[in-house]
């Protein structure tokens, strides 16, 4: 069966007309008949593949939805051999005897609306035909035990900008993987973008930036031994805007039995920009979560991480993160709201500016114009940035670091224009 790139026309989303949530529409007839496509997809033109309603990013499914089918008993083993590169390409031995799980898939790229991001996205059909696939492979996994997250899909007509939605079928990986790439460089560029504008913003009107660091055991980095921030606020003032500053290392009671050394230096002593105190988890959490309120209570915040995922990972368990916003607003930064949790608690008290997670990662890979750049660390970042440092790998210090990167990418000459 031929395999080529997809270059038909795009779907806009009045081609169709579905109100159903199955992801797919039943039967879909496209309002024009274009003639025959050269592309073929399991005996299909690609243009036959009718548009889908749901979506979900092709980072999702390769990530934590691979992470949840392996948690919940289909194999780590199966779990990849479905959704490796080459095997979403060409088949999996595991993916049945018919269709695109076994003969390979078809992708859909789109550009997301209200942000102008493209993305790479499996079709709602194809990740239903997967769920069902894998509960009757495997014993004791029923389909509602490996459902993906209905907060994570993503719906044609709502979100998609019309005449975007395209079908992509590439014939080798690293075919998928400049793709990917390509959508990486315009989303970390689009996103260095907004936030030089929202650090302008705050810093001109009125906020705040933390940037947070978690120091982890090196032999189980899921314990974390210290948490560090460090902060500016930018308040007005009678005779104009006042910045202050505040650093804080915090080392955690229950880990102090646990030392670094072996693989990672041992610098928890070592704090160079005031006393480090010792307390309990729930106390250090306490802490940050008083200060983010206190900030919140009188303008926006940027919440600032280096490889943000691991960071807000360990936080959601243990303080309410649902407030935290993975993209700066598009509408004003000095609107109050409230979380849908504090929503549904109908306590006005708990209105606050946005709080904009921002991930020094990204950013980095943004302003040296290299999508792959994003995996690269605290200490090499700084070094090529030319910001001295001192006794790294302690929660507190990095944290300072990670705020002088920061507002380096923000300020500095370089990356896209301004």
């Amino acid at each position: 069966m031929g395999k080529s790139k997809a270059k038909s026309r795009a779907y806009d989303s009045d081609d169709y007309d579905d109100d159903s949530d199955d992801g797919y529409m039943a039967g879909a007839k496209l309002k024009t008949d274009e003639g025959p496509q050269p592309n073929r997809v399991n005996g299909n033109t690609l243009s036959d593949f009718p548009p889908p309603t749901k979506l979900w990013t092709y980072d999702y499914i390769v990530g934590p939805f691979k992470e949840l089918l392996v948690l919940r008993g289909v194999g780590e083993k199966r779990a990849k051999s479905l959704l490796a590169e080459d095997r979403l390409i060409h088949g999996s031995e595991n993916g049945g005897t018919t269709g695109r799980w076994c003969d390979g898939h078809e992708f859909w790229q789109a550009t997301i609306a209200s942000t102008g991001q493209k993305g790479l996205f499996f079709s709602g059909e194809s990740i239903g035909e997967l769920v069902t696939m894998l509960s009757e492979q495997c014993e004791q996994v029923s389909k509602a035990k490996i459902q993906p997250d209905p907060e994570k899909s993503i719906r044609v007509k709502d979100v998609i900008e019309p005449g975007t939605l395209l079908p992509f079928r590439p014939d080798t990986v690293a075919e998928l993987r400049d793709l990917i790439e390509s959508f990486q460089g315009q989303l970390f560029s689009l996103l260095l973008t907004q936030s030089r504008q929202a650090y302008d913003t705050i810093c001109a009107n009125g906020g705040a930036a933390i940037a947070v660091k978690t120091q982890r055991y090196e032999a189980d980095k899921k314990v974390v031994l210290e948490i560090g921030w460090s902060w500016l606020q930018f308040k007005k003032e009678k005779n104009g805007m006042e910045e202050r500053e505040g650093m804080y290392h915090g080392i955690l009671e229950e880990s102090q039995a646990m030392k670094n050394g072996l693989t990672l230096p041992d610098n928890q002593k070592h704090f160079g920009f005031g006393d480090s105190v010792t307390k309990r988890e729930e106390e250090i959490i306490k802490d940050l979560s008083s200060l983010i309120t206190e900030f919140t209570s009188t303008g926006p915040l940027l919440l600032i991480f280096h490889e943000a995922a691991v960071e807000t990972d360990y936080f959601s368990k243990e303080m309410d993160i649902t407030p935290w916003l993975t993209s700066v607003p598009t509408k004003n930064l000095y609107t109050k709201s409230r979380s849908a949790s504090e929503q549904k608690k109908k306590d006005t008290s708990k209105e606050h500016y946005p709080i904009i997670i921002q991930d020094t990662q990204r950013l980095y890979a943004a302003y040296v114009a290299q999508p792959q750049a994003a995996q690269t660390s605290l200490s090499r970042a700084c070094k090529d940035s030319n910001i001295t440092v001192s006794r790294m790998n302690n929660a507190g210090n990095d944290a300072y670091y990670i705020l002088q990167l920061y507002d380096l990418l923000m300020n500095n000459p370089g990356g896209p224009a301004r």
